[in-house]
């Protein structure tokens, strides 16, 4: 277990005092407001497949900034010790959990829309290459099959999961894995196709008769909105554990629950015997 802090800074430009004993204000202008997030990180006993548990405080959760920082501290420690490029495991990470917890948040999520989009350069992500993008009402008629949809998408099997799609080239990394995630890319794009042409025809109103290049669902969920589509997955899922912090042998005994569950849906190889 370790601890980041991590914060954004607001408006804020002084600290005004909350007690009789002190009456001067606090300028806030240099600080940068921080909470501390506790993070858990699993390692395989065997294999490549591990769990990473990241405190979520008030809707934030700091995962993305964890793994860069294991990332980047992974390679660094490559070039110390064995100054090989080459050596050191770039970390991927998905959104997991157990098939009882990614139930109750298909149910619990509205489907708040659907876009579908045709693009006249087809595998890009920029607003200015769309020929035209249409956002849909989703009706009685067609929810139960969209959130089939949607479900297919969301629960699937952990070797067909895809972690994160960052671009290699930001990393130190190698050119065979640059190609492997062109290819990747390539293949995610013509998914997205799939996904989208599979929401036309199910929406109706004749739009299952154009073509599009990428298309997704919009869920209404208790963590806010999120766009699903095969390139489009929530990027962490939460599990409540109490609305005050607590202790860290509460953390751990809560984190060692999930994760019996959760690893074996993954197909990690985690002793927690020692917890």
């Amino acid at each position: 277990m370790l601890q980041v802090r991590y914060g954004r800074h607001k408006d804020e430009d002084l600290g005004v005092p909350l007690g009789e004993d002190s009456t001067d204000d606090t300028p806030l202008g240099d600080l940068a407001p921080t909470r501390a997030y506790r993070v858990v990180i699993l390692p395989p006993t065997a294999g490549t497949t591990g769990l990473l548990a990241v405190e979520s405080i008030g809707g934030a959760c700091p995962t993305m900034y964890v793994l860069k920082w294991i990332r980047r501290w992974m390679y660094d420690r490559a070039q110390a010790t064995l100054g090989h490029e080459n050596e050191w495991y770039k970390l991927r990470a998905f959104a997991a959990a157990d098939h009882d917890r990614l139930k109750k948040y298909l149910n619990q999520a509205a489907l708040d829309h659907a876009v579908l989009i045709r693009r006249s350069v087809a595998d890009s992500r920029l607003r200015s290459d769309e020929i035209f993008r249409i956002e849909a009402g989703i009706f009685d008629n067609s929810e139960a099959d969209l959130r089939e949809l949607a479900k297919g998408v969301l629960v699937r099997e952990s070797d067909e999961a895809e972690g994160e799609r960052d671009d290699l080239l930001d990393d130190p990394s190698l050119a065979d894995e640059v190609g492997q995630a062109i290819e990747e890319e390539d293949s995610i794009a013509a998914a997205d196709a799939t996904f989208a042409s599979a929401m036309g025809s199910l929406l109706g109103g004749g739009l299952g008769e154009l073509t599009y290049d990428d298309g997704y669902l919009v869920l209404d969920t208790d963590t806010g909105k999120e766009a699903v589509s095969p390139s489009r997955l929530p990027e962490v899922f939460t599990y409540p554990v109490s609305s005050d912090r607590p202790s860290d042998a509460g953390l751990r005994a809560e984190i060692k629950v999930k994760a019996l569950s959760i690893r074996k849906e993954i197909g990690a190889t985690i002793d927690l015997s020692s917890w």
